[in-house]
């Protein structure tokens, strides 16, 4: 879980590796609403994203997480791991999401409920599947 990214995984084209959280308010997930100009368009995704060299999974989880909402997260524990994604149960967080007009990678975000998610029309089933597993 500790492990770093060398610089031969981060040259590869293949090798995205990714940490991705699940960050839960009085029994809602925050999910995010993909751009138009980025892989997977108008999907609902968790906070996170790729590894840079040097990184930790945790490391990356929580910039990433820091970078597309401006919380800071903590006390990260591992939910699952899927070869090349690691995905992270959220502990703890503070500050305040972005202004939904200011968000940097995103169209949008919700806090949903598990009743909700069952229903979104726009989210992957695996990431589904998962959502309603840790609510």
């Amino acid at each position: 879980m500790g492990l770093k990214v060398t610089l031969t995984q981060a040259l590869r084209l293949d090798t995205k590796m990714t940490a991705k959280v699940f960050l839960i308010k009085e029994n809602k997930l925050l999910l995010l609403l993909r751009k138009q100009n980025q892989a997977h368009p108008g999907k609902w995704d968790l906070p996170g994203g790729h590894l840079v060299v040097g990184e930790t999974w945790i490391e990356g989880a929580t910039r990433e997480t820091r970078e597309e909402t401006n919380l800071i997260v903590s006390d990260l524990s591992l939910h699952c791991s899927s070869g090349r994604h690691r995905f992270y149960r959220v502990g703890a967080y503070q500050g305040d999401i972005f202004e939904k007009e200011n968000l940097p990678e995103h169209d949008d975000w919700k806090w949903f409920t598990k009743e909700e998610i069952r229903s979104l029309p726009n989210i992957s089933d695996h990431y589904r599947k998962m959502a309603l597993e840790v609510l």
